[in-house]
């Protein structure tokens, strides 16, 4: 006779819920904060970030209610000193109960508030790029970004992404800039002044700097450094990437990049 299914032979991972389907990432008031918990340290050489336990005694790992998972977002606010890892960051792996390692590089420091965010829900619902030209994506939620990039541009319109910038050492647009796409210009709006010894640039994953190095904008001055230029993307979509060198403790601006996909 078959067994009943019992609550321990369920995993959360084998369910996507409707809170996490509606969830918008991390939108300017993230619809889907699962869990709020406090940081006790995050390591750099690691990627490690360390939070005590849940105040109702369940862990990040093995909690029934509100395990964490790959994907997750992870903001970090408030911590030590001054500011210096926080951030918006996405969970590489679930070490244990009190601790998870990020995608992103992550300076040393202590304290903090926690927020765990699901990702986007169309980032959960998988999709079968067999015969598209303009995505090889295997979600829905990244197929129709690459979609609606190919669309704005198909007859070789200019796109433009911007998003603003704080104080993280690794910071990336929401929106990515496709395959085969040449980027015409790359500018920093510096609206509050960094910190001396404060550098930036602006790239992508892999190449940090294919854009804009550190010798071509001063962030500690507030104006607008601008580069003019016929940059190949490369062959595979990415996000812009800014990085930012020194761990200031304040600053802030915006990152703007202008691209176009070549007319065949």
């Amino acid at each position: 006779m078959p067994q009943p299914l019992r609550k321990s032979d369920v995993q959360d991972a084998d369910f996507v819920d409707a809170y996490e389907l509606a969830s918008d990432g991390l939108a300017a008031t993230p619809s889907a904060v699962y869990l709020t918990t406090t940081g006790v340290s995050t390591t750099n050489l690691t990627s490690t970030v360390v939070s005590q336990l849940p105040a109702d005694g369940e862990g990040l790992k093995t909690s029934a209610d509100h395990p964490v998972q790959v994907g997750d977002l992870l903001v970090i606010a408030g911590s030590s000193p001054a500011g210096i890892a926080d951030g918006q960051y996405t969970v590489a792996t679930v070490v244990n109960d009190t601790s998870v390692t990020v995608v992103e590089v992550i300076p040393n420091s202590t304290g903090g508030i926690l927020t765990w965010v699901y990702p986007a829900g169309a980032s959960r619902v998988g999709f079968n790029p067999a015969g598209q030209e303009v995505t090889s994506a295997t979600t829905v939620g990244q197929a129709l970004v690459d979609i609606a990039n190919a669309i704005s541009v198909a007859a070789g319109g200019m796109v433009c992404i911007r998003f603003a910038l704080g104080t993280g050492t690794s910071q990336t647009s929401l929106s990515s800039i496709p395959a085969g796409a040449i980027v015409t210009k790359a500018y920093l709006d510096i609206q509050t002044a960094y910190p001396p010894g404060t550098m930036m640039q602006v790239g992508r994953a892999g190449a940090p700097n294919l854009l804009m190095d550190t010798s071509d904008n001063d962030p500690t001055f507030e104006d607008q450094y601008e580069a003019d230029q016929d940059t190949p993307w490369g062959g595979l979509n990415f996000p812009v990437l800014v990085t930012v060198i020194g761990s200031p403790a304040y600053g802030s601006g915006d990152c703007v990049v202008t691209y176009a996909l070549p007319n065949p």
